[in-house]
């Protein structure tokens, strides 16, 4: 297996970088450590990069859906990791996690349910239940020597 450097500084800004391109306009001060988005500091790994870069040689990039071969790599993926067995059937495809949670909270609450987050947590966690009228419970992780 390739080994990843980790500890390898990549220099971001001028990238249109949101994580730091737009600490200035965001917070006044483009002096910050941005701990406010997810967002990864070291190189996309090569059989990602190559995966991209095949997938650019057919020069059409038109609307696409998920292929058996998706799930595939969804299954095969969980039985080596986990050596758990599942199903196509119990898969559904969510194109991201925002839209995830709004789609479990549709399916499964109404307007007006109280929704359960447990900060610190990504933003979206609260707003999203919010926007749908959904009461949101705040159940904070408490951090016992610098472990959450």
């Amino acid at each position: 297996m390739k080994q990843y450097n980790f500890d390898e500084i990549i220099e971001r800004r001028g990238t249109n970088c949101v994580k730091f391109d737009n600490l200035k306009e965001r917070f006044g001060n483009e002096d910050l450590t941005p701990l406010w988005v997810a967002d990864m500091d070291f190189r996309t790994p090569d059989f990602i990069v190559n995966a991209i870069k095949k997938r650019c040689e057919h020069e059409i990039f038109g609307y696409t859906y998920d292929s058996d071969s998706y799930y595939n790599s969804i299954i095969e993926w969980v039985h080596y990791k986990h050596n758990w067995k599942i199903q196509r059937e119990w898969l559904s495809y969510i194109p991201g996690i925002v839209k995830g949670i709004g789609f479990v909270l549709q399916c499964f609450t109404k307007p007006g349910d109280k929704v359960i987050i447990q900060p610190p947590v990504y933003h979206p966690f609260r707003i999203v239940p919010e926007s749908m009228h959904r009461e949101v419970v705040y159940n904070p992780l408490k951090m016992v020597d610098g472990v959450y």
